[in-house]
Order: structure tokens, then C-alpha cells, then sequence
């Protein structure tokens, strides 16, 4: 399975996009909840490597807002 080589550009965009700053993340909550949802089913190795990324890059925003012990 190729898998749709625009919908991977755009996952691949997104995960960039999340390595902003967690405050300015926090507005758009909503939205990249949304965006991971309705990624779930997703079969393509590809775009789970840029969610997989995504996720990372919105969690090390985050600890900048929310710092752990």
C-alpha cells in the first residue's frame, strides 16, 4: 500500500507545526485532538511515523509549559 502521498505531506507538515510553543499549542487543543482521531485508521508506515512524531513533538512542547519533576 502506497498510501496518499498528499495526506503524508500534510501528517509530515503537522508534526512540524507542533514543535511551537506549548501555550500557543493549548489554543488549538481542540484541533489537534481532531487531527489525531480521525488518523486512528490509518495503515501506511509512513504517515504512522509522522503522527508518531507529531505526538512526540506536541508532548516535549508541552513539558515547556507544564515542567515535570
Amino acid at each position: 500500500h502506497k498510501g496518499d502521498k498528499e495526506l503524508h505531506w500534510h501528517l509530515i507538515l503537522f508534526a512540524e507545526l507542533l514543535h511551537a510553543r506549548g501555550d500557543a499549542l493549548l489554543v488549538y487543543k481542540g484541533i489537534i485532538v481532531a487531527v489525531f482521531r480521525r488518523c486512528l485508521h490509518i495503515i501506511h508506515k509512513g504517515s504512522y511515523k509522522a503522527l508518531a512524531n507529531a505526538a512526540t513533538n506536541v508532548l516535549k512542547s508541552l513539558t515547556h509549559v507544564y515542567l515535570l519533576d
